[in-house]
């Protein structure tokens, strides 16, 4: 039997959606590994912001090779996700670049209908969306 190799994934999300992201990895169960920043992995009340920053991007979205958002209808306001996504999409050293594919959540206003509002979208995932750009997509 040949085994399917499985991607690294980070999953981004706002801490109200920990649900749906419970949910989504249940779902995808041993098809993909995890790499998203759980409850309690990041001691964050002793740390600066940019250590913060640099710990999930060294830590966890290094050897991830896509990175999925998972977007509720507050999302778009979240710095944390929007520092994921600028993690994630940095071509570096020791982080390379990884895909982005955005999810809407049927908590999201958008979700199943044929056009979404970027405004909607955490910036970076919007501006990422453009068609001119092309370099990541947005599924409700």
């Amino acid at each position: 039997m040949i085994r399917t190799p499985r991607h690294k994934v980070f999953v981004s999300f706002h801490n109200d959606d920990q649900t749906y992201r419970k949910k989504f990895v249940k779902m995808m169960g041993n098809d993909f590994v995890d790499r998203s920043v759980g409850d309690g992995d990041i001691d964050d009340q002793r740390l600066s912001t940019e250590r913060i920053r640099q710990r999930i991007r060294d830590e966890f979205i290094q050897d991830a090779t896509v990175t999925v958002v998972l977007v509720g209808p507050c999302t778009w306001q979240r710095k944390h996700v929007d520092w994921e996504i600028g993690s994630s999409i940095r071509d570096t050293r020791l982080n390379k670049r990884c895909g982005l594919l955005g999810i809407l959540l049927p908590s999201h206003p958008n979700t199943r209908t044929e056009k979404y509002n970027p405004h909607l979208l955490p910036p970076r995932l919007a501006d990422n969306c453009d068609s001119r750009i092309g370099f990541a997509k947005v599924y409700g």
